[in-house]
């Protein structure tokens, strides 16, 4: 790993293991209804990460200091739910774009959002980081332990 950067060899190989196929699709009417009545702008990167990536669930390493694993739910109707909609909306100010949930980090207490541009934000209170520039990206980052970047308090 450089950078952060995954090969395409290696991000297939996760995805592929995580029930990924290039030609996946899943219905995406049950989310954008949520998203819509959340008041969330349901945008053609958002639609095309649900697209490929919903439903799916992994685990990875905490930090060594703590010990065991947290879980990553893929799961934009349940991150939708569980994400404050005025929250959602402080962090689009910050990076601004319009968010929409996709899943759920570090055991539920990082709420997965992707922006128009396809980039992936995840946020928790105060806590807004990018954690790629698009979902596989992300996706390999969470699994690897790559630390997202950070963004600064508005």
């Amino acid at each position: 790993m450089t950078g952060g950067k995954a090969s395409d060899a290696s991000l297939v190989g996760l995805l592929t293991g995580l029930g990924w196929s290039p030609d996946r699709q899943v219905d995406l009417e049950p989310v954008i209804s949520v998203w819509t009545a959340r008041g969330h702008a349901p945008s053609a990167a958002a639609v095309d990460f649900v697209n490929q990536f919903d439903g799916m669930t992994f685990e990875y390493p905490r930090h060594v200091a703590v010990g065991g694993s947290h879980e990553c739910v893929l799961d934009a109707v349940r991150a939708t739910g569980a994400a404050n909609p005025s929250r959602v909306h402080d962090y689009e100010r910050r990076v601004g774009q319009r968010l929409a949930p996709v899943g759920l980090a570090a055991s539920n207490h990082v709420v997965l959002m992707v922006a128009p541009s396809g980039q992936v934000f995840g946020g928790y209170d105060d806590f807004l980081a990018l954690y790629g520039e698009d979902g596989k990206a992300a996706i390999w980052r969470i699994f690897h332990q790559v630390s997202p970047v950070r963004l600064p308090m508005a």
